[in-house]
């Protein structure tokens, strides 16, 4: 037998016939899908090939030139590739359950099914020795058939089966070590078993990366390396196979170790210092880093860097981001748990979630650590990025001897107090000022005023005037806070406020500026008061201000009106006007004359009566005092030059009456009630309009008729035509009593008839 394929010979025809007839018996009686059939063991070689094998080598694409080395049989030098899909098989054979598993010395043994297409992919033999290959399978039947085993034999052959490989450094030493910041001169030699290979075709081996003849010495310079690293040779050694696969055979690699200067101290080879005012380790530092000479951040005193042996120096960037090839420190406020350093948990504008606390006023501060701990502990680690097959990870690599303790300084401040209310309003120099002013208040007792907000741009909302806008805005309206902390580090604080009732008369707004600054301020947005309440953030110290929106009231602009009376006639009992005058006054928030507050008026604002610039008393005046036009009153508050004309105000005539046999004169009645009527104008479609109170009875409702008696005429006069100028009329609830007024100007009279007494049953 041959060293190549060894496939077990069966001549014996009796043998054949016996298999043949027991193969025909077992599938007529369908034994089941799990029974082994065998249809013949390939154990030898495949040169007579039986019918009754399941499994045919004869297509098998051996390597002819295997004789060439071996005096008989057939097989493959290092590096061909066998044609799997080459295996023939009977016709009952399921292919897509065949399966070929390969091992041997020294061989990682893998199984080989088939693949897309339907066919099997090609092995190549990587090893010189035996392959053994063992098939399994399945009927279409799902029978299982007997495993197949045969064996491959693989040579050298002509062809390089290794390399050896030779350094030289800068120095020309040769070494066996490859460190980094030095030049090295690779050579290489290439053996096929104990001799020297020389390929046939040069270009086939080579150093670099171009396909090209290159010298048999290669020269490299290997940068500062900090982490031993493995690197391939930049060497190509090509072989083309029985297939006419070109395949480089290279796949040596060499180790680059590091040539970081690593001293006891510094075993890492990274140079380190925490900055100045180290002792034994503990270094005291202020939470605020505003307390630092420099105003700096601790992590700005820190450096680390690495040290090479050829004199080189490279910086490690510290960072918070866990990123490769970067450092950071690693911090422990319980002495068990660590966490990595960074600024970012000490910025304290920000909640849990990192939204923008809008209330927080950072006041100057530049937290660097908690500010409710005393102590800490703290170390550095540096993160080197490692790979497991295609992933990479980052990795933390604690650096043993940089531990340091540190005694965190902070302190309360004494005391903290809001010195002024400053800010922005709508011009209270005058009234309908289209301007905005600037102003500056002290508490007084703890209670500041400020004016409501205005609607400049007359659109029924005020938000436009403060949201979104910055406190450099020239059109903004708001007011903020003065606040001093006397004393310590601990300096930032809150604020909220507080109020009675449903709605309160300020709100809180800001507006972002970018990189997580705020503009801060309050609004009022109603008259009423509030309570402000100023916080320091890491202690209980705080304070309040009572704050009262108001809305300015520009008295020198205030007027006097009687609703309605405007372009009427005016139709009174007497002058007692304190009900019915009322004030029309203007304030900040009022941008032109139809915008106004109408009230009635405070006690102290007092009605005195002036005719003809004569005080009188409201009841000095009488029906006999009209005149031809009614009369003209002035009403002034007293003490003040606020006044009012009242032109055309005639006086009813007094006269006597019983109602339901009760005696009345008209001016005793105490009950009056408002007129506002219309009297059309003699051969004109336009109308006079007389405002005013007169006379009114009610009485209890009834089904009797009212009882209405004139018992004295006094003041009643007739026209002069004789007739009387008053008329009563009277229905089933109600009697109004008519008098006919005379207004004559230049000889013309007009003539309005109005109620001056009204009887209601109700």
């Amino acid at each position: 037998m041959g060293k190549g394929v060894h496939v077990r010979k069966f001549l014996d025809i009796f043998l054949f016939c016996s298999i043949f007839v027991l193969s025909i018996f077992l599938v007529g009686c369908d034994p089941g899908n799990n029974t082994p059939i065998d249809l013949g063991n390939v154990n030898n070689n495949n040169d007579n090939q039986t019918q009754e094998d399941w499994l045919f080598l004869d297509s098998i694409n051996f390597n002819p030139t295997f004789s060439t080395y071996v005096e008989s049989g057939k097989g493959f030098l290092l590096y061909d590739e066998l044609d799997l899909d080459a295996i023939q098989m009977i016709s009952d054979v399921d292919k897509y359950t065949v399966s070929i598993e390969i091992s041997g010395e020294g061989v990682e043994t893998e199984t080989i099914v088939i693949g897309g297409g339907g066919k099997f992919e090609k092995f190549r033999f990587t090893k010189t020795g035996e392959y053994i290959f063992k098939v399994s399978g399945k009927t279409e039947n799902e029978n299982i058939l007997e495993d197949v085993s045969f064996s491959i034999q693989v040579i050298t052959g002509n062809r390089p089966d290794r390399v050896e490989f030779s350094a030289i450094n800068s120095k020309s030493e040769e070494v066996i070590d490859i460190k980094g910041g030095d030049s090295y001169t690779f050579s290489a030699q290439i053996f096929s078993g104990e001799e020297e290979y020389i390929p046939s075709n040069p270009k086939d081996v080579y150093w670099g990366k171009n396909s090209y003849l290159a010298p048999q010495e290669y020269e490299i310079t290997i940068g500062n390396i900090i982490y031993e690293e493995e690197r391939a040779y930049d060497f190509r050694c090509f072989v083309t196979n029985n297939v006419g696969t070109k395949i480089n055979i290279i796949d040596q690699k060499y180790v680059v170790k590091d040539n970081l200067v690593k001293t006891e101290d510094f075993p890492y080879g990274i140079y380190f210092s925490y900055g100045e005012g180290m002792v034994n380790g503990t270094k005291d530092i202020s939470i605020n880093a505003k307390d630092h000479p420099l105003g700096r951040y601790f992590l700005q005193d820190i450096s680390a860097e690495y040290r090479f042996d050829n004199g080189d120096v490279q910086e490690i960037e510290i960072s918070d981001s866990k990123a490769k090839e970067k450092a950071g420190l690693y911090i422990s406020y319980d002495n068990k748990n660590y966490d990595i350093y960074s600024l970012s948990d000490y910025d304290y504008r920000y909640d849990s979630q990192e939204n923008r606390i809008s209330n927080y006023f950072q006041n100057g501060v530049k937290y660097q650590f908690d500010p409710t701990k005393s102590t800490a502990k703290m170390y550095l680690a540096r993160w080197r990025e490692k790979k497991e097959g295609m992933f990479s990870f980052v990795e933390t690599e604690k650096i043993e001897g940089t531990e340091i303790d540190l005694n965190l300084i902070s302190e309360t401040p004494s005391s903290i107090d809001i010195l002024r209310v400053s800010g922005k309003h709508k011009n209270d120099d005058q009234v309908f000022s289209p301007k905005y002013k600037t102003f500056t208040k002290e508490p007084k007792t703890g209670n500041v005023s400020v004016y409501l907000t205005c609607d400049m741009d007359g659109d029924d909302d005020i938000e436009d005037e403060f949201m979104g806008k910055y406190l450099s805005s020239s059109d903004i309206q708001y007011f903020k806070l003065d606040v001093n902390t006397t004393g310590g580090n601990l300096l930032d604080y809150t604020v909220n406020y507080s109020f009675d009732g449903t709605l309160s008369p300020i709100v809180f707004s800001s507006t972002e500026k970018g990189n997580g600054e705020l503009d801060q301020f309050f609004v009022g947005i109603r008259e009423g008061t509030a309570t402000i309440t100023v916080k320091s953030r890491f202690s209980s110290l705080e304070t309040s201000i009572t704050v009262t929106v108001v809305n300015k009231i520009f008295e020198e602009a205030k007027m006097m009106t009687i609703h309605r009376y405007e372009d009427c006639y005016g139709i009174f009992s007497d002058l007692n006007f304190e009900d019915i005058i009322k004030i029309k006054e203007y304030r900040l928030t009022d941008y032109n004359k139809d915008s106004y507050n109408l009230r009635d008026l405070r006690e102290d604002e007092k009605l005195e009566y002036r005719k003809g610039g004569t005080i009188i008393s409201p009841e000095a005046v009488s029906y006999n005092d009209n005149g031809q036009v009614g009369q003209e009153i002035s009403v002034y508050i007293q003490g003040t030059q606020k006044r009012l004309n009242l032109r055309n105000i005639y006086i009813v005539p007094e006269f006597d009456f019983t109602v339901n046999g009760q005696e009345y004169s008209l001016k005793n009645v105490e009950g009056s009630s408002m007129i506002f009527e219309g009297i059309n104008l003699f051969q004109s479609s336009s109308k006079q309009w007389f405002f005013g109170y007169v006379p009114y009875i009610q009485l209890d409702y009834s089904e009797n008729p009212i009882s209405f008696v004139i018992t004295g005429f006094r003041e009643l006069e007739n026209s002069t035509s004789g007739e009387p100028r008053y008329s009563i009329i009277t229905d089933s609830s109600s009697v109004r009593v008519y008098y006919k007024f005379y207004h004559t100007i230049k000889g013309n009279t007009d003539i309005y008839e109005v109620p001056i007494l009204i009887i209601q049953k109700v």
